[in-house]
C-alpha cells in the first residue's frame, strides 16, 4: 500500500503534468481504470478520459492552470481539491460566454 506522503507525490505530479500538458506523464502516473469525476460529463476511463477532457478544458480555456488547494490521503485513496484559473476565449461552456476570467474549484 502507498504512504499518503507518496499518494500526495502523485497527486501533485498529476496536476503538475496536467499544467504543461504531459500525457506522457500522466499515461506513467495514472492506471488504466482511472475515472476523472470532475464536472466536465462522462469520460472514458483512464488516459483516454483525461485527454479529452483536458483538451475540451483547454479549448475554452487555452491558458488554463490549476493550483492544489488541498490534499486528502488515506489508504489507496486520494481527494484532491483543485482550483483552476484561465481567460475564456468563448468555446467553452456557452452559458459563461461573457466572462472573461474563468474560476472553478
Amino acid at each position: 500500500m502507498m504512504s499518503s506522503e507518496d499518494a500526495n507525490a502523485l497527486a501533485r505530479q498529476h496536476i503538475e503534468a496536467i499544467n504543461v500538458d504531459d500525457f506522457a506523464k500522466l499515461g506513467e502516473l495514472l492506471s488504466p481504470d482511472f475515472v476523472d469525476t470532475s464536472s466536465l460529463g462522462e469520460m472514458p476511463p483512464g488516459l483516454e478520459g483525461v485527454e479529452q477532457a483536458h483538451r475540451m478544458l483547454r479549448g475554452g480555456l487555452p491558458d488554463v492552470s490549476f493550483s492544489i488547494d488541498e490534499i486528502i490521503a488515506e489508504g489507496d485513496k486520494v481527494a484532491v481539491l483543485a482550483t483552476g484559473r484561465g481567460t475564456h476565449n468563448g468555446n467553452f461552456i456557452a452559458s459563461i460566454t461573457l466572462v472573461r476570467e474563468a474560476h472553478h474549484s
